[in-house]
C-alpha cells in the first residue's frame, strides 16, 4: 500500500455516471476518482454493477449519462486514434486470463506489440522475454501453450501480456479467481512489487478479503445502484451500513450461526 497525496494527479475521474441495461438501471449517479499510484478495488454484492463499471472504464460499454475521464480525456465519446492512444497507456488482466489457446506464452505477449507498435520482431521477442521474467515465470514458460500451465502460471502469463506495452494504468478483473490461498497471497505480493517498481496505478474488481486488506489503498463499495462508501479496508470493515457490514463480516456471521445451531 502507498501513502498517496490528496493532491496527487487524478488518473481516472468518474462523474455522475448512470447506466441502463436490460431494462434496469445498474448505476445511478456514480462518482469517484483514482489518483496516480493508487491501488483501488471496486467491490459490492452480486448484481451491484462491478463488472459493468469495469467495462465502462475499459471503454467496452458506454453509460447512459455522465463523464469518465482517463488521463484527462473523456472516453465516453472518444473514438479512433484518440481512444487507442488512451487504451495504449493501460493494460488489463481478465478473470479467466483470456490467453489465446493456440499461441504460446511468448506469442500471447507479443500480440499487443504487433497490434499497437511498429517494433521489429527481434525487439518484440526481447520485450516479451523481459515481461515473462518480470512476472516470475521461468524462461521455458515462453514456449509453452496456456493449457500446459497451472492456473497461477496462466495468471502470470496474462499479467505479462497486460504489461507488454509498459502501461501506466492496470485493470484487474478478479485477479485471485481460481487460485488457492497460497497462490492468491503470492499474486498479491507480485502485484504489490510491480506496483512499486513500475509506478503503476491499479484498479481491480475483487471479492478477496485478503487482497483488499494487504495491497489495496482505497475501496469503492457499490450497492443500491450507487457508491455506498469509499475508504480503506479498516474504514469499510467498521462501516455500519448493513450491506457493507454483512460483506466484511460474512464469515463471522456464518460462524456465529453454526455455534448457535
Amino acid at each position: 500500500m502507498n501513502n498517496i497525496s490528496e493532491t496527487a494527479q487524478e488518473i481516472i475521474s468518474v462523474k455522475s455516471v448512470s447506466t441502463f441495461l436490460g431494462g434496469n438501471w445498474i448505476h445511478r449517479d456514480i462518482s469517484f476518482s483514482v489518483r496516480k499510484g493508487e491501488t483501488i478495488a471496486i467491490i459490492g454484492g452480486s448484481g451491484s454493477g462491478k463488472t459493468t463499471l469495469l467495462r465502462e472504464l475499459l471503454c467496452l460499454l458506454k453509460p447512459q449519462s455522465g463523464e469518465i475521464k482517463i488521463f484527462g480525456q473523456n472516453v465516453v465519446n472518444l473514438k479512433g486514434k484518440a481512444l487507442r492512444a488512451v487504451q495504449k497507456r493501460s493494460g488489463v488482466l481478465f478473470q479467466q486470463s483470456a490467453l489465446f489457446s493456440s499461441l504460446t506464452v511468448l506469442e500471447n505477449i507479443i500480440f499487443p506489440l504487433q497490434q499497437l507498435t511498429r517494433l521489429n520482431p527481434d525487439t518484440m521477442i526481447e520485450i516479451a522475454l523481459l515481461k515473462i521474467a518480470l512476472v516470475g515465470l521461468t524462461p521455458d514458460a515462453a514456449h509453452k501453450f496456456p493449457a500446459e500451465l497451472s492456473g497461477g502460471m496462466q495468471k502470470r502469463a496474462a499479467l505479462a501480456r497486460a504489461l507488454a506495452l509498459d502501461p501506466e494504468l492496470l485493470f484487474l478483473d478478479e485477479p485471485a479467481s481460481g487460485l488457492d490461498p497460497v497462490g492468491s497471497s503470492s499474486q498479491d505480493q507480485l502485484l504489490s512489487d510491480l506496483q512499486q517498481a513500475l509506478g503503476l496505478t491499479i484498479v481491480m474488481v475483487t471479492h478477496d478479503l485478503s487482497t483488499l486488506e494487504s495491497i489495496v489503498d482505497r475501496i469503492i463499495f457499490l450497492g443500491e445502484k450507487k457508491v455506498l462508501a469509499i475508504g480503506s479496508f479498516q474504514e469499510l470493515k467498521n462501516n455500519k451500513n448493513p450491506e457493507i457490514h454483512a460483506y466484511f463480516h460474512h464469515s463471522d456471521i456464518k460462524a456465529k450461526a453454526a455455534e448457535e445451531s
